[in-house]
């Protein structure tokens, strides 16, 4: 992926990051959301609901200092997701996200310390 559309793909997933009717967790694929297991490096206190999707927003935003890596996963076949890897205090948290049908919705696969 170019890196201008790649831009343009992590402002559109913040956008719906930030939008609580756009976004949710997929009961029908495997997904590791675990935000409460995680804390959050601004009040020590785990991570709300909320409070994980504005965290990943952000990171999102953050061209120059967050990375994000594409992927192709594999179920659903062909469907192309982002990872983050964000150093917190507490542990390596893993990111992981893709767009919903069809561009419209951002769906949370995974939100967990990170096991690597």
């Amino acid at each position: 992926m170019d890196p201008a559309q790649l831009a343009e793909n992590r402002r559109q997933l913040a956008q719906l990051a930030r939008q609580k009717s756009k976004r949710r967790v997929p009961v029908e694929l495997p997904c590791t959301w675990q935000p409460r297991s995680v804390i959050n490096p601004e009040d020590n206190q785990p991570f709300t609901l909320a409070g994980a999707w504005e965290f990943m927003a952000r990171l999102l935003e953050d061209m120059e200092g967050q990375s994000v890596e594409v992927l192709t996963l594999d179920n659903p076949a062909g469907k192309t997701a982002y990872v983050m890897k964000c150093d917190l205090p507490t542990g390596a948290l893993y990111i992981k996200i893709h767009y919903g049908p069809p561009g419209t919705s951002i769906l949370g696969r995974s939100f967990h310390y990170s096991e690597h």
